[in-house]
């Protein structure tokens, strides 16, 4: 198993897609990040395949080919401060801000990789803990997700 630190997250993704799994251990976080991975590593094994745990990211697109063509990524926020979750159009560079707070689901799906970069802006004045768990998969069951919530 490949190990390897990453600023302000972790990446858990199953060995059965071919990408490493990374260790939330290594970046110090407590108790409650540690039971977020575990979560995740039983979420990945039943099937979802990829799960990013963080606090914060910059703007990104979630564009890998192992992803496949317009993937479903579901972001679930846990923690009781609200951050803008920013969406910025490739061409345009206009920018959309969506608060999400503690157990709030957002999820993207159709072509919003190809038009937009997404990310969630670190906040020197934020202090208190608060996550997102990031799925990703272009398989069934994101997408059954997203067919039951009405938003496919």
């Amino acid at each position: 198993m490949n190990l390897k630190k990453i600023t302000g997250g972790a990446l858990v993704a199953s060995p059965f897609i071919g990408i490493a799994i990374y260790s939330v251990s290594q970046i110090g976080w407590g108790l409650t990040a540690l039971v977020f991975a575990i979560a995740i590593g039983v979420t990945i094994i039943i099937g979802l395949g990829v799960a990013l745990l963080n606090d914060y990211i910059g703007y990104h697109s979630d564009n890998e080919p192992e992803l496949g063509e317009n993937p479903v990524i579901a972001t679930l926020v846990t923690g009781e401060v609200n951050r803008p979750f920013v969406f910025k159009h490739k061409e345009t560079g206009e920018e959309t801000k969506i608060q999400l707070g503690d157990n709030d689901l957002l999820i993207m799906k159709g072509e919003t990789q190809n038009h937009f970069f997404h990310g969630i802006p670190k906040d020197k004045k934020i202090t208190e803990p608060r996550y997102s768990l990031n799925y990703a998969n272009r398989n069934k069951h994101l997408r059954e997700l997203a067919l039951m919530l009405n938003v496919m």
